[in-house]
């Protein structure tokens, strides 16, 4: 069972981020996939990935992290890529992400367009999958990737919409990511979009350390609470939680070219 959105490079899990790994593996998760979110983390995240076997991971700039003077331009994200796709286990960088779009924030809408444009750009030019972030955001989202053309899938991550924006993005060969929503009684309309694309689009992740499963608010989230997503989309579907994990992982897999760990 596969967590493919966990922030296990956040300094909330320094102190005891081994155990938090060895209590998930215990529970049954097989993999971990941890998004970037700003620069300063990159170095981090391919540390990371390249001292645990089951642990991959993908670089982006999140919409959270800008701020109105940001001006990364195309050439130096190329560059950055192209280091960490030169290193030793450049097979453990395995998407474009975690960008997006964030209606939410103060951020100027303008910039975020623009910085999403060149991160798809650049995954595109690397032939990489997407994870995305949205809030408020999926029309300009959808949008923004038919325009791009972008044919190279990816995740939307921890989805939350319609019937009809979940078939736009499965159209688009994107996944969408199940994580604690499906476990709050007021996710229906989720759970139905869920339900109706079927477990072949679906991957499951926690999103920690941040949303909280119903009965875990206000506590730190973990990787191996995956584990309860599972159960929850296993009865959404009628079906068991190795059928769930089979299915989600077999999509991970195919979905992210993942290769085994380079030593």
């Amino acid at each position: 069972m596969i967590d493919s959105h966990c922030h296990l490079d956040f300094d909330v899990f320094d102190q005891d981020r081994e155990q938090v790994l060895a209590d998930a593996r215990a529970s049954g998760v097989t993999g971990f996939l941890l998004p970037g979110t700003q620069s300063k983390r990159f170095s981090r995240l391919q540390s990371l990935a390249s001292s645990q076997p089951d642990i991959y991971y993908s670089l982006g700039f999140h919409p959270y992290f800008l701020d109105n003077s940001f001006d990364y331009c195309e050439n130096s994200f190329r560059e950055i890529l192209t280091t960490h796709l030169d290193a030793k286990c450049a097979a453990k960088l395995v998407a474009i992400g975690e960008i997006g779009l964030d209606y939410v924030i103060n951020i100027s809408q303008d910039l975020q367009r623009d910085v999403f444009n060149m991160q798809l750009a650049m995954a595109k030019e690397f032939q990489l999958p997407v994870v995305l972030h949205h809030r408020k955001s999926h029309n300009d989202l959808i949008k923004l990737l038919k325009e791009a053309k972008f044919e190279y899938g990816g995740v939307v991550h921890a989805f939350s919409g319609s019937a009809y924006e979940a078939k736009s993005y499965v159209d688009l060969g994107i996944k969408l990511g199940v994580g604690g929503t499906i476990t709050y009684e007021r996710a229906n309309k989720t759970k139905q979009a869920l339900k109706n694309v079927g477990l072949d689009n679906l991957l499951l992740e926690t999103d920690s350390p941040d949303m909280p499963l119903n009965g875990y608010q206000g506590r730190r989230n973990e990787p191996s609470r995956v584990v309860d997503v599972a159960a929850h989309l296993a009865a959404l579907y009628e079906c068991s939680v190795d059928e769930v994990a089979r299915k989600t992982d077999d999509n991970f897999v195919k979905g992210f070219k993942v290769l085994p760990f380079c030593s």
